[in-house]
C-alpha cells in the first residue's frame, strides 16, 4: 500500500483519533505452521474500538506484511480479534463527519476497502474471531475474513449505517448477501437497521455470520483450538462448516429480488422517500447481485463519498456524539463532581428520531 496516498487523512488536521493499534502475536500449530493473531487494541479501558485513518493504515501495513509472509510459507493462518467488550464498533465518526471535501470522503471510503480487501487476500486462510460489540465496519471487517467464530457474550451485531445516513460501503452490501442470502441481507442491513435492532452471538451463528460459537469464559482459546483443526483438515470440523453453510444460497436471483422488493416497501413505510440512505443501499444491494466485487465496489465508494456530505448523516452524527456523548459527561448546576452510579440496564420509551439514536449509541457504549 502507498502509505503517501492517505497522508491528508491522517494529518492532524482531521479530529485527534484514538488509534486502534493491531497488535501481532503469533503462535505454532504442530502439523499446520504459524498461526498469526491480531489483536485490535486502543489502550483504552470501555472506550469503543472504533476505526479511523490512521488505525485502517496500520492495520492493512500489518496485512501486507503479513501477505509477503505468506508467500513466502512463514505463516499458515492469520486471525483477529478484539480486546475487552469489542471487536470493532464501527469508523470513527468524530473523522467521518469532518470530511467537508468529497476527495477525503472518497479517500476514506477507498482506504477500508483496501484494507478489508488484504484480508480476504493476504494469501492463507484467515478467521474473525468475534469477541464483543460488533457494528458497521466492524462487521464489514468481519465479513472479509473466511471463518468466523462468536462469542457467546455479544450482544450486539450490526450494520446500522442506513439509519445514520450512510450504507455498508465498505464491501458489506455485496459480501453479506453471499454469506446468509439476500433475505437476511436485507433483514440486518434495511429492517433491522431502521428499527435500531441488533443481532445477539447467538442470532448471528443461526443466521451463518458465524461459523461456531463458543462461551465467552474461554472463547479466545477455543476458537484458536477450533481454528488450527479446521487447519488440519479435521473431518467433522470441516463438515460441520459445510453443512452449516449450503443452507444458504446467494445465486438465487428470484429470492434476490423477492428480498429487494421487501426491503423497498419496507423503506417508504419507514421514511417516505425521505431519506436517502436507504434507498441507495437497496440500489447498490441490486447492482451487486450480477456484478463483480470491484464494480460493487466502486459503485459503494461513490454512494459514501456522497453520504458523508449530506445533512442527514451530519445532523445523526451531532446528536450522537455531541448532544449525547460529550455533553452527558458535563456537570450542570452541580457545585461539585459527585459519583455516579453504575449503570447496569438501560431502557428507552419512543421510537422517534432521538429514542432510536440513543439505542444505537446504548448499543455501542454497553
Amino acid at each position: 500500500m502507498k502509505r503517501s496516498r492517505y497522508e491528508t487523512l491522517t494529518s492532524r488536521s482531521l479530529p485527534k483519533e484514538t488509534v486502534t493499534r493491531s497488535l501481532l502475536r503469533e503462535m505454532i500449530f504442530p502439523g499446520v505452521g504459524t498461526f498469526a493473531l491480531i489483536t485490535l487494541d486502543n489502550g483504552s479501558d470501555g472506550r469503543p474500538i472504533t476505526l479511523g485513518p490512521n488505525s485502517l493504515v496500520g492495520l492493512v501495513s500489518l496485512l501486507d506484511d503479513l501477505a509477503v509472509r505468506a508467500s513466502a510459507g512463514e505463516i499458515a493462518a492469520v486471525g483477529i480479534t478484539g480486546t475487552s467488550k469489542y471487536l470493532v464498533a464501527g469508523a470513527d465518526l468524530q473523522v467521518l463527519r469532518s470530511l467537508h471535501d468529497p476527495d477525503m470522503s472518497r479517500l476514506m471510503a477507498e482506504l477500508g476497502h483496501e484494507v478489508f480487501n488484504s484480508l480476504e487476500t493476504v494469501g492463507v486462510p484467515t478467521f474473525a474471531f468475534i469477541n464483543g460489540t460488533t457494528l458497521g465496519g466492524g462487521l464489514e471487517l468481519v465479513l472479509a475474513a473466511h471463518y468466523r467464530t462468536v462469542s457467546t457474550a455479544v450482544e450486539a451485531i450490526s450494520l446500522p449505517e442506513a439509519y445514520i445516513g450512510l450504507v455498508p460501503g465498505w464491501g458489506g452490501v455485496y459480501r453479506l448477501p453471499r454469506l446468509i442470502g439476500p433475505d437476511n441481507a436485507v433483514k440486518v442491513m434495511i429492517e433491522n437497521s431502521l428499527n435500531n435492532r441488533v443481532l445477539t452471538g447467538r442470532e448471528a451463528l443461526m443466521m451463518g455470520i458465524a461459523d461456531e460459537i463458543f462461551e465467552h469464559a474461554t472463547f479466545l482459546d477455543d476458537s484458536l483450538a477450533w481454528a488450527e483443526q479446521l487447519l488440519k483438515g479435521t473431518v467433522p470440523i470441516a463438515e460441520q462448516v459445510a453443512a452449516r453453510r449450503s443452507k444458504r444460497s446467494s445465486v438465487d436471483y428470484s429470492d434476490w429480488e423477492a428480498a429487494l422488493n421487501r426491503g423497498r416497501a419496507f423503506v417508504e413505510s419507514r421514511t417516505s422517500g425521505a431519506a436517502p440512505a436507504p434507498q441507495l443501499l437497496l440500489d447498490l444491494l441490486e447492482l451487486g447481485k450480477k456484478s463483480s466485487q470491484p464494480e460493487s465496489a466502486a459503485a459503494e465508494v461513490g454512494a459514501l463519498t456522497r453520504l458523508i456530505q449530506t445533512a442527514q448523516f451530519h445532523d445523526s452524527v451531532y446528536a450522537v456524539l455531541d448532544l449525547i456523548q460529550r455533553r452527558s459527561k458535563m456537570q450542570v448546576g452541580s457545585e461539585k463532581k459527585q459519583q455516579g452510579h453504575t449503570v447496569h440496564k438501560v431502557g428507552i420509551v419512543g421510537a422517534g428520531l432521538m429514542a432510536s439514536q440513543l439505542a444505537v449509541l446504548f448499543a455501542r457504549q454497553l
